[in-house]
């Protein structure tokens, strides 16, 4: 057995298919649950449980605003018709920051379809502080590597 490899929070790249200039400063740990259902059949005194699908929690992702490179990005978002425009598939990456070069298998989240966003936010009290905006996204299916 391999000795364990741990991998730093700050240490991927997380990017939007699409969008090669745009890389997010956050991403929310996705929950992937299956859905169940419990019932009693009435033979026995404990309840059946039935075992369904994969359910994913939303994506979320966010950045200090680019001014150059999001409103692309945004536009997209606000354009964006399900069942007319292909989903976005988001990669995750683990790598080496001093390289820049990947450490490890990456996960890859397809079917990925916008659900809302947040603009980046003003405050003129907060000088030196970048405006920042948040995507939300629903995901069909993960695969790690």
């Amino acid at each position: 057995m391999a000795a364990p490899r741990y991998q730093a929070q700050d240490s991927f790249t997380v990017t939007i298919s699409g969008f090669p200039q745009s890389y997010f400063t956050t991403f929310n740990a996705v929950t992937r649950n299956r859905r169940t259902t419990t019932f009693a059949d009435g033979r026995s005194a404990n309840p059946v449980t039935v075992i369904g699908s994969f359910e994913s929690t939303e994506l979320t992702l966010s950045k200090p605003y680019d001014l150059n490179n999001d409103p692309a990005l945004l536009r997209s978002l606000e354009s964006w018709v399900d069942g007319v425009n292909a989903p976005y598939t988001i990669t995750v990456t683990p790598v080496d920051r001093r390289t820049n070069s990947s450490t490890g298998p990456a996960m890859v989240y397809t079917g990925c379809k916008p659900t809302g966003h947040t603009l980046p936010a003003v405050n003129a009290n907060e000088a030196g502080t970048p405006a920042t905006i948040e995507l939300r996204f629903t995901t069909r299916s993960v695969k790690v590597g």
